[in-house]
């Protein structure tokens, strides 16, 4: 059947569309190299393969990060030259989505069939003879390598970086890389510090998932009904979501708990973990949606309330969530930091009156490909000490949280997703900082 005569029914609202050819920012990943004297970069991490050329393997669910089936090198040198490395069985992604690079080599990947002669293998076995035929293809060809790793190499000795200071995303695999005479550097937390700041591109997508995750929130909220159980709203928000054409990894979203007598204020549930239950009418009911599309991450939620009207004091907690909200957004320029709006939107809870604003939880974190994309210090993470009290940079999108601890009708959580820009936040959601 000819694609125009193709009827399409029941696919997701925003679907899959191709991605841009290019949305990574090369020009603050090659600053950045210069400023650390760097000479090339290769990266085999699957998110950061992606980053630079759009290529998500079949399996990229089903493999972790550190093992993906591509890889990338680049070199300052010759900013325009970069090189990609794709195992022959996933080659034929290009067909339809388009790249930036253009010099792509394949190499035998992990499906070889060891029991028959070379003749029986190669790229041939896996592109359609009419795109083997183009240039692209007839490249692809004569670049053809046994492994990645040998592939890998010809890259580097191509550029020139066989001598060079070279980062790398995976340390891992540059110790099997026959560099004798190169410098080897770790690059894992240059990568976060490079994807902190985002390209148009990258703000597009990004603006999408939170869209999708908007509508599903509230599409579920809308949902509702009498003796639904925790488990039940959880699944309506999964279902919500992927006919939306996002991609959620349950279980995935949080809740936090209203806090039981001598407990924390604040307790995290993963959904479809803790025991089920049902919501009483009344209750005060967040989801902390997580999900992906095109890869891009969502996050974020704001309170509803389980077929009820809110409380006078509920609505006193909700109104100042909401303009702590508003005044950190406003506040949210390049060289803020988080200790200072937490400071800041905590003296807001503080000048509404409510009772122990030492007990709510503001806590930030940036968004992009993962929840979390900013530099920590080599050998930490997100939860590093030195890492937490970071400054925001221009372009960067931000998730802000705010959770006030209370009772089941009084308890209130706030979270916006935000681009960081001069003249201060610019919020994605489009639902405001009252109740759904």
């Amino acid at each position: 059947m000819e694609p125009a005569q193709v009827k399409r029914r029941n696919l997701p609202e925003f679907g899959h569309p191709v991605r841009p050819a290019k949305f990574c920012n090369t020009d603050r990943m090659f600053e950045v190299m210069e400023q650390r004297g760097i000479d090339g970069f290769v990266s085999y991490y699957d998110t950061n393969v992606y980053y630079f050329s759009g290529f998500t393997p079949s399996a990229r669910h089903a493999l972790q990060e550190a093992n993906g089936l591509a890889a990338i090198v680049l070199s300052r040198h010759a900013p325009d030259h970069p090189i990609m490395l794709v195992g022959d069985q996933q080659f034929p992604f290009f067909l339809n989505q388009p790249t930036w690079i253009t010099d792509i080599r394949a190499y035998a990947g992990g499906i070889r069939q060891l029991d028959l002669p070379d003749e029986h293998n190669g790229l041939h076995r896996f592109l359609p003879k009419a795109w083997a035929e183009t240039e692209a293809g007839k490249h692809a060809a004569a670049n053809y390598y046994i492994g990645l790793k040998a592939a890998v190499m010809s890259a580097i000795t191509d550029l020139g970086l066989g001598r060079g200071r070279v980062a790398t995303d995976n340390l891992s695999f540059a110790g099997s890389l026959d560099l004798p005479d190169a410098e080897i550097v770790d690059g894992y937390g240059m990568m976060k510090f490079v994807r902190s700041v985002k390209t148009a591109e990258e703000l597009t997508m990004l603006r999408q998932a939170t869209r999708i995750n908007q509508l599903a929130i509230e599409r579920t909220a809308a949902g509702w009904e009498k003796g639904q159980t925790w488990q039940e709203i959880n699944h309506s928000y999964f279902r919500h979501a992927v006919e939306l054409g996002g991609f959620v990894r349950g279980p995935s979203p949080l809740a936090v708990a209203n806090p039981l007598p001598g407990e924390p204020d604040a307790l995290l549930m993963q959904s479809l973990r803790e025991m089920d239950y049902v919501i009483p009418e009344g209750a005060h009911i967040v989801i902390d949606g997580h999900g992906e599309w095109l890869e891009y991450c969502w996050d974020g939620g704001k309170t509803w309330i389980a077929g009820n009207e809110p409380t006078r004091e509920g609505q006193r907690v909700a109104d100042a969530c909401g303009a702590a909200l508003e005044e950190i957004n406003a506040a949210l320029v390049p060289g803020s930091t988080v200790s200072g709006l937490q400071a800041l939107g905590r003296d807001v809870l503080r000048r509404h009156g409510l009772p122990r604003p030492e007990a709510a939880f503001i806590y930030f974190h940036g968004m992009g490909l993962e929840h979390g994309e900013l530099e920590a210090p080599r050998g930490g993470g997100y939860t590093t000490g030195g890492a937490l009290d970071w400054r925001m940079e221009k372009g960067m999108v931000v998730a802000t949280h705010i959770f006030y601890p209370g009772d089941i009708r009084t308890r209130h959580w706030l979270e916006d997703i935000t681009l960081v820009t001069d003249h201060g936040g610019e919020t994605f959601f489009t639902w405001g900082t009252d109740f759904i």
